[in-house]
């Protein structure tokens, strides 16, 4: 179960944006986990013509995760991809990922990196790769999931999952 919550305020000198995100992971054993983001303007801000700081928002299966996204280029095509929301369907690869293809070629500028659980990287111009053990190879890093190792293999060590991208 996941609940979300974005409240907006303004005053005439600033305005404020909360998103409270609370997911039940386990009901049995009372585990919550409870992720809260504050946002701040000053007033000559504009919420709505103001395009850079849209973010992406992953979801896996039903489950929103918070991603911290590197600021480059292929990141900025996902975003393009993801305006209308892109699904990913993603297959269990080896023992440590899930990939999966975006439907479109975008930017990218691999280079051989060590891959940590959370990791997020672009394969082959065409793939969305996530990590949820340790690797290595050649890839573009677009991101990483800020959640812990357990969490992340209970998300993506299935067979298959959806992942589900969007700007918000």
């Amino acid at each position: 179960m996941n609940i979300i919550n974005t409240y907006f305020f303004s005053n005439q000198f600033n305005y404020v944006v909360f998103t409270i995100s609370l997911r039940f992971k386990n009901i049995f054993y009372n585990r919550y986990f409870i992720n809260f983001s504050f946002r701040r303007y000053n007033s000559n801000y504009d919420p709505i013509g103001e395009e850079n700081i849209k973010s992406l928002e992953l979801k896996i299966d039903n489950t929103i995760v918070t991603v911290t996204w590197l600021d480059n280029s292929s990141v900025n095509a996902l975003k393009e991809l993801a305006k209308d929301g892109l699904i990913i369907n993603m297959h269990k690869y080896s023992v440590f990922e899930q990939t999966g293809m975006l439907g479109s070629t975008i930017s990218s500028n691999d280079s051989r990196i060590d891959e940590v659980p959370g990791d997020i990287v672009l394969y082959n111009s065409n793939q969305i790769t996530i990590f949820y053990n340790n690797s290595s190879w050649s890839y573009t890093k677009l991101g990483h999931i800020n959640i812990s190792t357990s969490e992340l293999t209970d998300l993506l060590a299935a067979d298959a999952v959806v992942v589900t991208l969007r700007l918000y």
